[in-house]
């Protein structure tokens, strides 16, 4: 975090890789994250991903070549399959089959409870394994990442309520 005199400090965030996508050099990513490290960076968020266990092995490769800066979950809603595979068109990172099949469906209303749902079992593996932080790309669509958002308040306030029975 960069301290200015009088102002609000600065903090940087840089992109990272964590698949192996088609064009992309992994081994090259990797090394452009060292040097953003290097160059100040405080923390990185990721391209979407789709597979909590990509970001875990990204995750442990880039603490083995020493990059130790926080390293965001950047995720899009699984609520839009048409926006899933134009994300597929852009960055080159494949959507499960496994996702897909689950999202097979041609109501509207069905499409989107099941895109949060998946969304929402990737959020949890996600913060199970200790990421930091996510990153919702919107789109301008905030709809799907605020319901989203409410459903991670409700566990947390479940959560708490669960904690505080048993304490009692």
């Amino acid at each position: 975090m960069c301290e200015r005199p009088g102002k609000r400090p600065v903090s940087v965030s840089v992109a990272c890789y964590p698949v192996a996508a088609k064009g992309r050099d992994f081994e090259a990513d990797l090394a452009a994250l060292w040097d953003k490290q290097q160059a100040g960076a405080d923390y990185a968020i990721t391209q979407v991903l789709y597979d909590a266990q990509d970001y875990v092995r990204f995750l442990e490769r880039a603490r083995s070549e020493g990059i130790h800066i926080p390293i965001i979950a950047g995720l899009v809603p699984l609520t839009d399959i048409k926006r899933l595979g134009r994300m597929t068109e852009l960055t080159g990172v494949p959507i499960p089959e496994r996702i897909t099949k689950f999202l097979d469906t041609d109501h509207p209303g069905e499409l989107r409870r099941r895109g949060i749902a998946a969304t929402l079992t990737l959020i949890d593996e996600l913060l199970d394994f200790g990421c930091p932080g996510l990153h919702l790309f919107t789109f301008n669509r905030p709809d799907a990442p605020l319901a989203i958002l409410d459903h991670l308040r409700v566990r947390d306030a479940a959560r708490e309520f669960r904690g505080s029975s048993s304490a009692a």
